[in-house]
């Protein structure tokens, strides 16, 4: 009977932006749309000196300036450059404060500059600010009835973000669900739900990624349930469209049944997404191959936990296939295979196919014999590499048989250790240096 010391460890599977979008950060939605150019630079800064130069501007050229000013100010927002952002953004919020106190008509230009102001201040990380403009923008909106609702949906998005930011995560839950259900209206009753989807996306994201973030996995899963259902109608009428976004909200449904500990439920969700991915690699194989490997992966992982091995064995290598010509083309990087490896290792491991496992474990750490030490990814991946070769020479040794292998463990440790300790902060490469460490006081003692 063999002797197992501790867990081995499954790779770190690296979902691609576009699929794990439950893994990402909140965002805000932007305050306007401006054409980001020179040239349109170069004329709304001729049309700005043009309003400056005069001593006394109308009412209606007080608005067609203040609008110039709001616009540079989203254009230099865009790009970073805060400081000048700022000043325009100041420009526009005294003119149409000064028209609001002469009229009510212009509440709406008022509203407008409140909401794109209160997203300058979440970038300067004034939350506190933040929620008191959009707050304000959204109060002037609600008792507007021409406020058009995308505008409103827009509003409560940003207010959501603002609080999720400044770590009220209840009140922002409520601000997203109301932005939430006026998208959902739009796009059951609009005949062009096509220039509404977007939006509803973004939001369906984000209240599921605050959702996820916050440990409610269950209305996580409702609402990328609702946004895959929701999608496949549209899809339905447009078969041309939507697939991608269908095949993302198919992947993170199968993550969010994952962390409910509904494996079945998540592989049958998992296979959903690697069909469409599939469907999508004939399309474009570069773009999407990816999606269908980590896809595979992850579903493996779930097929694992079922005991499932002889899938679980089908999809790693079926994974393993892909990501090694995806490497030989240079799409991916070599750490991609590593994991795979490891992970293939790693079930066989589990069985008991320990010529298996070690034959995957030394081939993941040929591929780390140049290794960035500035990259993340790759020192994280090694350290699960190392670990893994470590524990099967432990294995053996328990077993009997010392190998000339098993006397570099020691260094092989020290060196994960090492590389690990830039990267700390990291929950897993933490867990890695403090298990590399358990295992090396093993050898020792």
């Amino acid at each position: 009977m063999r002797v197992l010391v501790g867990i081995v460890l499954t790779a770190i599977i690296i979902i691609s932006a576009a699929a794990d979008s439950l893994g990402q950060g909140l965002s805000a939605r932007e305050g306007g749309a401006v054409p980001n150019s020179d040239s349109i630079l170069r004329s709304m800064e001729q049309r700005l000196q043009h309003y400056r130069s005069k001593s006394r501007l109308s009412d209606s050229e007080k608005v067609a300036y203040s609008t110039i000013c709001n616009d540079l100010a989203i254009l230099h927002r865009q790009n970073d450059r805060l400081a000048i952002a700022e000043q325009f953004y100041e420009t526009a919020y005294h003119i149409r404060k000064a028209l609001v106190e002469k009229s009510d008509r212009y509440l709406p230009l008022w509203a407008d500059i409140l909401n794109n102001y209160g997203l300058y201040f979440i970038d300067i990380d004034d939350c506190d600010l933040a929620i008191y403009y959009l707050s304000k923008a959204l109060e002037i909106r609600l008792a507007d009835s021409t406020s058009s609702p995308d505008i409103l949906a827009d509003n409560y998005d940003n207010l959501a973000y603002a609080l999720y930011k400044h770590k009220q995560p209840t009140e922002a839950a409520t601000n997203y669900e109301k932005a939430r259900s006026i998208r959902r209206n739009l796009i059951s009753t609009s005949n062009t739900p096509e220039h509404y989807i977007a939006d509803y996306i973004s939001t369906m994201q984000n209240l599921a990624a605050l959702y996820k973030q916050n440990n409610h996995a269950i209305d996580a899963l409702a609402a990328m349930i609702e946004l895959r259902e929701t999608l496949s109608q549209l899809h339905t009428n447009s078969p041309s469209e939507y697939l991608h976004e269908i095949a993302n909200a198919e992947h993170n449904t199968a993550l969010l049944y994952g962390m409910l500990k509904q494996k079945a439920q998540a592989a049958d969700a998992m296979n959903l997404a690697i069909k469409d991915y599939n469907i999508l690699a004939l399309q474009d194989r570069d773009r999407y191959l990816p999606e269908v490997a980590t896809a595979l992966n992850q579903a493996a992982i779930y097929y694992s936990d079922l005991g499932d091995y002889a899938n679980a064995e089908k999809y790693y290598k079926k994974a393993l296939d892909i990501n090694t010509s995806l490497y030989a083309d240079h799409i991916i990087d070599p750490y991609d295979v590593a994991g795979n490896l490891n992970n293939l290792g790693r079930l066989y491991y589990d069985q008991s196919k320990m010529e298996e496992a070690k034959s995957c474990y030394v081939k993941a750490r040929k591929i780390f014999d140049d290794t960035d030490p500035a990259d993340i990814k790759a020192v994280l991946t090694k350290a699960m590499t190392y670990i893994n070769i470590v524990m099967y020479y432990i294995y053996e040794k328990n077993s009997g048989i010392v190998s000339d292998e098993y006397k570099n463990c020691g260094k092989y440790l020290r060196d994960t250790i090492e590389s690990l300790r830039p990267f700390l902060y990291n929950v897993s490469a933490s867990y890695y240096h403090d298990y590399a460490h358990k295992l090396l006081d093993t050898l020792t003692n």
